[in-house]
C-alpha cells in the first residue's frame, strides 16, 4: 500500500513504488477514501494526521543521506561559541561527532552559513576553534526535549590535533544517538 500518507496529511507522497516482475496493482478511488475518511470523528481525523506527519518526518529522516554516517552522533553538552550577525551566542551542544554537531539554540543560522566555532571540552583550558557550515536547521518542533530547535552543523575545518581531543572527549560516552 503506498500513498496513504499523502493522503491522510494532504501533502506529497513520501514513497515511489516500482514494480519488480509481474504486478497487480489495486486501485482504491479517492471519493471512496474521502466518504470513509469524513465518516470519522474530528478527533480521531487529527489523531490520524499527526501520526502521518510523524511518519513523513521519520521517512524523509531515513531516506536522506545524512542518516548514513561515517561517525555515530553521540549525545554530549558541551558548551559552545559562535558569532551570528549581531552578537556573540553562547549555546551547547546536544549530540556530535567527529565530523558535526547538533547545536541546541533558539535562533539557528540560515541553511549553508559558515562560521567558525569555538568548542569547550571539558578538562581543556583552549576551547578547539573549527571552521563550520550549517547543513540544516530546525525552527519548529512538537517535541522540545527530544527534537529542540537549533541546527546540524557539520565541521569543515577542525585540526588533526583537535579531532583527536573530540574524539577523545566523546569515547567516555556510550549513549549513540540515532536521530540527527
Amino acid at each position: 500500500m503506498f500513498g496513504e500518507v499523502g493522503y491522510i496529511s494532504r501533502g506529497t507522497r513520501t514513497a515511489t513504488a516500482t514494480a519488480r516482475g509481474n504486478t497487480e496493482l489495486g486501485i482504491v478511488d479517492r471519493s471512496f477514501l474521502d466518504e470513509e475518511f469524513n465518516k470519522l470523528s474530528g478527533s480521531f481525523r487529527t489523531i490520524l494526521n499527526g501520526l502521518a506527519q510523524r511518519l513523513r518526518r521519520t521517512t524523509a529522516m531515513l531516506a536522506h543521506e545524512k542518516i548514513r554516517r561515517e561517525e555515530p552522533r553521540i549525545r554530549k553538552v558541551f558548551g559552545l561559541t559562535f558569532k551570528d550577525k549581531e552578537s556573540l551566542v553562547k549555546a551547547y551542544s546536544e549530540n556530535l561527532s567527529g565530523l558535526g554537531v547538533y547545536i541546541r539554540t533558539p535562533k539557528p543560522l540560515p541553511k549553508d552559513t559558515r562560521f567558525n566555532l569555538k568548542l569547550n571540552l571539558p578538562d581543556d583550558e583552549e576551547p578547539l576553534r573549527i571552521a563550520c557550515e550549517v547543513a540544516w536547521t530546525r525552527t519548529e518542533t512538537d517535541d522540545p526535549v527530544e527534537r529542540p530547535i537549533g541546527m546540524g552543523v557539520k565541521f569543515i575545518q577542525i585540526s588533526k590535533e583537535g579531532l583527536q581531543r573530540l574524539r577523545a572527549a566523546l569515547k567516555d560516552s556510550e549513549e549513540e544517538v540515532t536521530e540527527f
